[in-house]
């Protein structure tokens, strides 16, 4: 389905009966996408950092702005925020979910606060109501990263239908996965709609392209992208479905005798499932599993297993963090660890995911280890 897609689009744009740039599969794909998620615009763009960084550069994200952000997602949410000068402010995530702690946001807002960027991460929904009510009540915008969240809900709506502006990625990994790099931003607001088209394309007025309202870039999207995305939407429910039905399997670990070493961390009733995140008791058990995974042909991977504030490059002037909260996202990306979570995986490979890590902990650590201080 997605091939036949493919070569169809190589074949128009060869022959000239779309344009090579800012043509049919972008405006397509975004009439699409937008319906899906049931915001009133979508714009394609190149990916989902660049999706971040537009945004930013809509509300005029300057130097001296602070954003508060995570303090435990990927570094895309924290990059956009410097490559533009802000400051970045981390805030707590909640234990449990490892989404931002919406309680402990308010504290961290100060006079220079400018924006709120939630994380829906692993497809996880971050507390929308919550949040709205701070933005309101300290007049700040809202920038969801949505970058592992298509197709998540919250009430009756789709994640990106929410806030100011949502990002998304389509990296090949996501859930709506491209061929290669894709984002896209969605918003119901028309003046960011049309900032957003302009600032992704060198900033060119949409009325006049000779004129240039902003300093804007190259951040356009793919035709070729956009022509497989396109395919791949008709698919994606089916895709979520799966992994849910994965995800579902996996919960069954924080009720077995495995549950007092390690749990799954817990995802809203109505996520898109990214990744299946398990949290263990500390960096040792967790280092061991990842060994006796891999020896029984088992590949795991750590998302993220350096905490943003600890990246050699960020400067003490670009951050204001307090140690407990610094605390906080080094003790996580010790102890966490993302288990096989693909629609391509059979129900029998997660059982035997489950199966493998059961004979670890019982057999290896329960009755093997002279000495239980390190679980």
């Amino acid at each position: 389905l997605h091939k036949n897609s493919l070569i169809k689009a190589i074949d128009e744009l060869i022959d000239g009966k779309s344009p090579i740039v800012l043509g049919k599969f972008s405006k397509e794909f975004e009439n699409q996408y937008s319906r899906y998620i049931g915001s009133k615009y979508c714009s394609f763009v190149s990916n989902g950092l660049d999706a971040l960084t537009i945004a930013l550069k809509v509300i005029d994200t300057k130097e001296g702005d602070e954003i508060l952000v995570p303090n435990h997602t990927y570094i895309a949410t924290w990059l956009a925020v410097l490559n533009l000068g802000a400051t970045i402010v981390p805030v707590p995530v909640k234990n449990d979910s490892l989404i931002i702690d919406e309680n402990k946001i308010e504290n961290l807002i100060t006079s220079k606060t400018k924006a709120i960027i939630p994380v829906h991460l692993y497809g996880n929904v971050a507390n929308i109501d919550h949040i709205k009510k701070l933005a309101k009540n300290y007049k700040l915008f809202i920038i969801d990263d949505a970058a592992q969240a298509h197709g998540s809900m919250s009430g009756d709506k789709k994640i990106g239908n929410y806030f100011d502006m949502s990002c998304f990625s389509f990296y090949p990994t996501k859930n709506l996965g491209a061929l290669g790099e894709a984002g896209c931003i969605t918003t119901n607001n028309s003046e960011f709609y049309n900032k957003i088209n302009s600032i992704k394309n060198y900033g060119k007025s949409l009325m006049n392209p000779s004129i240039n309202l902003y300093q804007g870039s190259n951040y356009r999207g793919d035709e070729l992208q956009a022509a497989f995305l396109i395919s791949k939407l008709k698919k994606l429910e089916e895709i979520i479905q799966k992994r849910n039905n994965i995800l579902k399997i996996y919960q069954n670990l924080n009720k077995s005798e495995v549950s007092q070493y390690l749990r799954l961390i817990t995802y809203s009733e109505f996520a898109s499932p990214h990744l299946a995140v398990i949290k263990v008791n500390n960096g040792f058990i967790r280092n061991s599993l990842i060994e006796y995974l891999k020896e029984n042909n088992i590949e795991t991977m750590i998302h993220y297993i350096n905490p943003c504030h600890k990246q050699s490059f960020i400067k003490k002037n670009q951050i204001r963090i307090s140690d407990n909260v610094a605390k906080q996202a080094e003790e996580i990306s010790n102890t966490i660890l993302s288990l096989p979570m693909s629609e391509v995986h059979s129900i029998e490979e997660i059982n035997y995911v489950i199966k493998c890590i059961n004979k670890f902990f019982m057999e290896i650590i329960v009755n093997s280890c002279s000495s239980k201080s390190v679980f």
